[in-house]
């Protein structure tokens, strides 16, 4: 059990006097405050990692592309058709490792296939996706 959650366990609990409970209380407060501020900073950074150089002519782009390619808008990790507001702009090599938001490593998936495709590359994900087919038929 980590120290914060026997924190909150000591500002919850009747047995340990009020005045102790109240300061407990004061210090998770002020603990959240520091959390919820790095929090704000690293989704901040993250926003800046992941919108940096990236334009709007660069992800109509990739859409028009992916349309001109399959004949509707598909996804590039499973290939099936993609609805509306399901979508994702995808990053074959993630940013993560190493990636950046030009035209050439941007490209359109489902929101979940991105999501399980993770910080994989897409030559990674093939392999993984053959790897798991191939032992199945084992």
């Amino acid at each position: 059990m980590s120290l914060f959650n026997i924190d909150q366990l000591v500002a919850k609990s009747s047995i340990v006097p009020k005045h102790i409970r109240e300061e407990y209380k004061q210090k998770i407060h002020a603990s959240q405050k520091d959390i919820n501020r790095l929090r704000q900073k690293v989704n901040n950074s993250n926003t800046r990692l992941l919108t940096g150089g990236l334009t709007l002519s660069i992800v109509q782009s990739v859409y028009e592309d992916n349309i001109k390619k399959f004949g509707c808008l598909t996804c590039i990790i499973c290939g099936k058709p993609i609805t509306f507001s399901d979508d994702s702009l995808e990053h074959n090599i993630p940013i993560s490792r190493g990636g950046k938001n030009h035209y050439n490593n941007l490209s359109v998936s489902h929101l979940k296939c991105n999501h399980r495709k993770g910080d994989m590359t897409l030559i990674e994900w093939d392999i993984e996706e053959a790897t798991k087919k191939l032992l199945r038929k084992l």
